[in-house]
This record gives C-alpha cells, sequence and structure tokens, in this order.
C-alpha cells in the first residue's frame, strides 16, 4: 500500500529537524532540496515493491443442516447444525519478478478438514509473448467453468457449485505440471487457449482409500467471452496407476481372473473427461449451465467403472442488493449392466451380498438428481450473505452423492430414506 501524505510529512519533518544542527542558515534551502529528493526516491521505492507483490484472499463462514442421518459425501454434513463445511480461507500472493514474469500462490484451509493448509496453487509464470504465457508448478486443471475460482464463494450466486457435476474437483483440481495459455481475439469476442501435462497423487475415499497416482494427465481447454456470454469446452485424458494389493477393488480383480472373466487394468486405468460451459450475465440476469462427461477404460473383461454423465443449470436475477436463484443439477451413471456382470461372476464364486467385494461394486454407481433454491444478499461491496435449501429429490437406490458405506447400509437395511433429503445453509463469502 503507498504512503499517505501525512507519513509522508512525517518522515519528511523527521530527516529535516535532526538535520538541522549539523548546517548552517545558508545551506538550509539545500538540504530541504536534498531531502525531498531523497524522501521521493524512497517512496518511489516503496511504491515499486507495492506493485511488485500483491496479496488477497477469500473467506466463506457459515452454519448448515442436513435431515438425513447419512453424510453428504462433499461435506460430511448429516442431521446436525455443523460450521465446519462451510468454512474455506484462501489466501494468494503473487509476485513480480520483472515485467514479463511472477510466482503465484494460493495457500487454502478448510474447515471440514480442520483448516489443515495446503497449497491449491504454486507456480511460475513467464510471458513468452503479450498473448502467450509458460506456467510451471501447481496450476488448476481445467476442468470446469469455474475452475480457477472453484472455493471462491463470493464469485458464483449459489452456496457452492452442483456436487453432481463438481464432485470430481475432489480428486482433480491441481496438477503438478506445466502449461500453456495463449489469448487471442476475433474482432469482439475474446479467446484463451490452455493446453498442459502433469501429474498428481491422491487417497480416494470412493474406492476405500485407494491410493493412485495419475500420470501422463494431458488436458486442454478453451473459453470464449463474448459481451455478456461466456462459452467454455474442457478435455482431459488421465492414466490412472495404483497397486490393487491387499484392498477390495484387487479381491476383485481376483476371482475375475481366475474366473477367466477379465481383468481391473488399474496399472493403467485410461480416463477420459470432456465438458461443456456456458454463462450468461448482463448485469441483472445470470444463466449458467455445465455437461460433464467421464469414462474409464479397463477392458478386457465387465466394465466394472461407471460411465459418469451430469450436468447443471441455473438461473438468477439481481434486484439491487437481493439475488434470487434457482439451480437444478443431476448426475447418473450409464451402464450399471457391468456392474451387474461383475457381480454374478462374484456371486457364482460364493461371495455374499456383504462381502466388501461385492459391497465396493455397490457403490460405484451414483445417480442423483437436485433442487436448490437461495437468496443472495450484499452486505458490502466485498461481503455476501447466501441463503439455500436444497432438495435431494432422487438417487434411484444408489448412494449418490451420500457417504458410500453410510448409504449404501442405510439402502439395506432402511433405516433411512436418501431420496427427499432437505439440506439447509446460511453462509458469508467476503473477498480481501
Amino acid at each position: 500500500m503507498a504512503i499517505n501524505r501525512l507519513s509522508r510529512w512525517i518522515a519528511f519533518s523527521y530527516l529535516l529537524v535532526f538535520s538541522l544542527p549539523s548546517v548552517a542558515s545558508g545551506d538550509l534551502e539545500e538540504l530541504v532540496e536534498d531531502l525531498e529528493y531523497e524522501l521521493e526516491e524512497l517512496l518511489d521505492q516503496i511504491e515499486d515493491k507495492n506493485k511488485r507483490f500483491k496479496i488477497n484472499g477469500f473467506l466463506s463462514a457459515g452454519a448448515a443442516y442436513s435431515d438425513s442421518s447419512v453424510p453428504i459425501e462433499s461435506t460430511d454434513l448429516r442431521d446436525e447444525v455443523n460450521f465446519a463445511p462451510e468454512g474455506v480461507l484462501g489466501l494468494q500472493m503473487e509476485f513480480k519478478l520483472n515485467h514479463n514474469s511472477k510466482v503465484v500462490t494460493q495457500l487454502v484451509g478448510r474447515g471440514k478438514t480442520d483448516f489443515d493448509i495446503g497449497a491449491e496453487w504454486g507456480y511460475f509464470a513467464y510471458n513468452i509473448t503479450p498473448a502467450l504465457t509458460f506456467r510451471a508448478g501447481r496450476v488448476r486443471i481445467p476442468l470446469f467453468l469455474l475452475s480457477d475460482y472453484l472455493e471462491v464463494g463470493y464469485a458464483y450466486p449459489w452456496v457452492r457449485p452442483a456436487a453432481e457435476v463438481y464432485d470430481l474437483a475432489e480428486l482433480f483440481s491441481s496438477q503438478d505440471g506445466m502449461d500453456l495459455l495463449y489469448n487471442f481475439s476475433v474482432g469482439s469476442v475474446d479467446s484463451q487457449v490452455q493446453v498442459g501435462a502433469g501429474t498428481l497423487a491422491r487417497t480416494s475415499p470412493q474406492y476405500g482409500g485407494l491410493t493412485f497416482k495419475a500420470t501422463d494427465m494431458l488436458t486442454a481447454a478453451i473459453m470464449t467471452n463474448y459481451k455478456a456470454w461466456t462459452l467454455n469446452a474442457n478435455f482431459a485424458v488421465v492414466d490412472f496407476v495404483a497397486d490393487l494389493t491387499g484392498t477390495d477393488l484387487g479381491d476383485v480383480n481376483d476371482i475375475l481372473v481366475a474366473n477367466n472373466a477379465g481383468e481391473i487394468k488399474f496399472n493403467h486405468l485410461d480416463i477420459l473427461y470432456y465438458s461443456l460451459g456456458a454463462a450468461y450475465d448482463n448485469g441483472t440476469w445470470i444463466v449458467q449451465t455445465e455437461a460433464i462427461n467421464t469414462s474409464y477404460e479397463n477392458r478386457p473383461g465387465p466394465q466394472i467403472f461407471p460411465i459418469q454423465r451430469a450436468h447443471y443449470i441455473s438461473i438468477a436475477r439481481r434486484f439491487n442488493r437481493v439475488t434470487p436463484y434457482l439451480l437444478y443439477a443431476k448426475n447418473r451413471t450409464v451402464n450399471a449392466h457391468e456392474r451387474r456382470e461383475a457381480d454374478a461372476i462374484l456371486e457364482q464364486a460364493g461371495l455374499s451380498s456383504l462381502s466388501p467385494a461385492r459391497v465396493i461394486l455397490g457403490l460405484l454407481d451414483h445417480t442423483q438428481t437436485s433442487w436448490a433454491l437461495g437468496l443472495n444478499y450484499s452486505l458490502s461491496p466485498k461481503a455476501i450473505v447466501k441463503f439455500e435449501w436444497k432438495l435431494i429429490g432422487r438417487t434411484k437406490g444408489t448412494v449418490g452423492e451420500f457417504e458410500d458405506f453410510a448409504a449404501f447400509t442405510s439402502i439395506l437395511t432402511g433405516e433411512d430414506v436418501l431420496d427427499g433429503t432437505n439440506v439447509y445453509n446460511l453462509v458469508f463469502d467476503i473477498v480481501f
């Protein structure tokens, strides 16, 4: 930040007073001119440093409640008022090394993980030309329309992006690698193309805590802006590598191989992902939609990993400081018969329906439909409070977006009904 006028006079007066005893009165005018020059030099240096270093941040805080005893996967929210799932704190720091290079870091802590700080971004950027930028380090994977500000609640109208589409961000949010950004314009249409490659290592709760590494990850994205419109397309190919030895998936694989029914090629499992998104914001109306497709390839044998398709559509209307919105989202798996085929093989091998190997197959299908109705109120230019009611309409007998094992137990015992679950949120979103 720049030194204000009062600070300038204080510094100038300090230098002047302590320099007076050592000069004759005839030299006073010359001394004053020298001190003014030195002070201006000092202030210019401070201002230059301030321009080179920039820090900003975002915060989300609030409370939430679900009327289901089965936790929701992305937030661990269940039938009690909980403050932790809504808590997010992020700091982004940017230091310019010179006119065409910089270092950017984003640190994020989440309430659901006791605010353990993690680096979502941490990269070096170099402008090869004014239109072409090279980045290396930890960069955001361009999978969604909102990839660059996934957790900045202030940047979108809802409490959080639709879990039916964005649950993939739990695993694929950032990668360690390199990418190229190319910006160009055709008339009044501005576009950016991004291509990258990298790796990431994660632990997947969905597959029983399986630790994996994604190698040879290739990504491509294009975003186009024209007046109030934004269009986005993303594509990614991932090569999964994991050791199945001693895991429930490993047991499934052993039985499939023993029965000449193929194998689970988790070393290497290819994943193909693509998405399309569009947004319209004319300052009054906000309309946004995205659709994704995720497919796995582990043949020969039954395709036990599901092809997942999901989409959402949202509409919001600004009335001065108040913005009501409606959000509809749906995801589904389209090849459940493949897992039933594998399950039949496990059953013929003598495994009960509650054996870990067969339960794992039952957890792979995620189908869910939800509606969210909310209201935003602008407290200030940098602070918003949001109220939201979400209804999880149907899960069609699958675990949906609930915590896998708890949901599966609930389905088997009938103790809880996942369909018709209500979720209530009160959240403050702030940027600074």
